[in-house]
């Protein structure tokens, strides 16, 4: 599942990539998320291409020069947004104990993932109990990337001494910037659409409750 590593005390730092920019937002926590500062940076043509790292090199030394410039802390939190990126719902029998729940995904996902598992980075979110005409069953989401993709965004944050704390899906993390409070409808189940522009597309993650149906990646 997803690794972590110690947090630095002086906060963490979203960061998104597209094949025009970088961005960054540093947030800190104590008892509320806030956000002290941002920094934008362009990236030049080629560095970047369809969403995908191309020259690592590159990006790690316009990473470092961003960081730098900005005075943002190297723990980072990595958003990623991609069309081969593949979110999948399944429904599996009801399972109470959470490693047999994992056993039984990873049984089931290379049936509805494109990608030869070897080749891939899997994760999912178990969503609850759903009827179905076959009876109760465990509803997930599940997530998967190929594996050179995410390790690419890893050696570049890498090479540019930054610390990966997390991987998110940046659609998801959309989501939940919008908070419960504000998707709350007034039975508790809120339909919501969340967009996000550019990488060649458009994403619109589809909420039909109050929290993200998956929000993580693992990192290795």
């Amino acid at each position: 599942m997803l690794k972590s590593r110690k947090k630095q005390s002086n906060g963490v730092v979203g960061l998104e990539l597209d094949s025009a920019q970088i961005a960054a937002a540093e947030v800190k926590t104590n008892g509320s998320i806030a956000l002290t500062r941002g920094a934008v940076a362009e990236l030049r043509p080629g560095i970047l291409r369809d969403g995908e790292v191309a020259d690592p090199i590159a990006l790690a030394e316009e990473l470092r020069k961003l960081f730098a410039e900005n005075e943002l802390p190297t723990t980072v939190r990595l958003g990623v947004a991609h069309q081969r990126i593949i979110v999948r719902t399944l429904d599996v029998p009801v399972v109470d104990d959470p490693k047999t729940l994992e056993e039984v995904v990873r049984l089931e996902a290379p049936d509805h993932i494109p990608v030869p598992m070897d080749e891939a980075i899997l994760d999912f979110q178990p969503l609850g109990t759903v009827s179905t005409p076959e009876g109760p069953r465990t509803r997930v989401v599940i997530v998967a990337v190929r594996r050179d993709m995410i390790d690419r965004l890893l050696a570049a944050a890498g090479e540019a001494g930054l610390t990966i704390e997390g991987i998110d899906l940046s659609a998801f993390a959309m989501i939940r910037a919008l908070g419960p409070a504000r998707l709350a409808g007034s039975q508790g189940v809120v339909r919501a659409l969340a967009g996000g522009a550019g990488r060649g597309g458009l994403e619109l993650p589809v909420l039909e409750q109050p929290r993200p149906a998956a929000d993580r990646l693992p990192l290795g």
